[in-house]
């Protein structure tokens, strides 16, 4: 390994064989421009040596490659080694290693990573995964490798969104199982609703469920105007996926969501809250209520069993009971 002044001219860029060791997908320059600019290039990249045409292939380092010809320099301090004096496996190892050590892969990286290794002979790919598979934590069963591999096909806002953490691997997993067509729709909502994977999935779920049954195409039912008066709407994102998940639970379920506001309000005219908990079935298939009261100490249990037993008195408990057996209200 040998550390010398390289000129950027002669370093391969925009081909297979100039992408052949790099597993970086990081949207953006602006930090590392301005870092480069206070304080120079810090780790110099590495590039393997290419003796029978003098030229270069970066083996890690590239974004610091970009940023030194975006910054006008002609020429950067590298850390170089031959091709004959290392191999592919080696290559491969100190690009995963820099990676690694530097900032990490993110789940773009890894699917590039994984597609990568599959298109090298196996006796590199075993050695790889051998020395380094369990770091990587890269899926071991063959399905979630294919669709691990899957989310490159995804559009470029979408990868550029999970390369910086804004969705998670799931979120991807789920846009997949839409076509094409429909992604766009589902990923604005994940985003501006700041949707988990699991309300993701549920409103997947639902989405999918109330436009069969109303026999509208998909894109036409995300795009109608109940729902973009939520996104536009100037809530935070906590808010807008508790109105998504409320409206989509109401078209989904309409007699239950009926009759669970029924409950609820007989469960305010019942004068017992918040002195005593109230739970139901919430699907309504059992009629039995669970009331709970919790107390740290004496005097307060004596109180809030008072409240229960003035309820009890004036009937007001009599409404709950008949709310959840008599079906849903209007």
């Amino acid at each position: 390994m040998q550390l010398k002044n390289v000129s950027l001219s002669d370093i391969l860029t925009d081909s297979p064989e100039a992408e052949q060791f790099l597993f970086t997908y990081r949207p953006g320059l602006n930090e590392l421009l301005e870092s480069i600019e206070r304080t120079g290039i810090v780790n110099p990249p590495r590039l393997l040596e290419r003796i029978s045409t003098q030229d270069y292939v970066v083996i890690c380092g590239s974004r610091r490659i970009e940023a030194a010809r975006q910054l006008g320099m002609r020429e950067i301090l590298a850390l170089t080694v031959r091709n004959d004096q290392c191999t592919i496996g080696d290559c491969l190892k100190w690009s995963i290693a820099d990676n690694r050590f530097w900032r990490g892969f993110n789940e773009i990286e890894r699917a590039m990573l994984l597609t990568r290794l599959d298109e090298y002979p196996q006796e590199v790919r075993c050695d790889l995964e051998r020395a380094l598979g369990d770091e990587l934590a890269l899926p071991k069963h063959p399905h979630e490798r294919s669709r691990y591999r899957e989310i490159l096909s995804l559009d470029a806002e979408v990868k550029n969104s999970l390369a910086l953490g804004e969705i998670t691997l799931g979120h991807a997993l789920l846009l997949l199982q839409l076509p094409e067509q429909y992604r766009k729709h589902f990923f604005r909502w994940i985003v501006q609703c700041g949707l988990n994977t699991n309300e993701a999935r549920q409103v997947l779920t639902w989405v999918t469920e109330v436009s069969r049954r109303e026999l509208v195409d998909l894109s036409v039912y995300m795009a109608e105007r109940r729902f973009e008066d939520i996104l536009q709407s100037s809530n935070t994102p906590r808010n807008k996926a508790q109105r998504l998940l409320a409206v989509l639970r109401n078209e989904r379920f309409p007699t239950i969501e009926r009759w669970r506001r029924g409950f609820k309000r007989a469960a305010s005219a019942s004068g017992i809250q918040p002195w005593v908990e109230l739970s139901y079935d919430h699907t309504f298939e059992s009629m039995a209520l669970s009331f709970t009261i919790k107390a740290s100490s004496e005097q307060e249990l004596s109180d809030k069993l008072a409240h229960l037993s003035q309820a009890l008195q004036s009937g007001t408990i009599t409404g709950l009971f008949t709310s959840v057996s008599s079906g849903p209200s209007s």
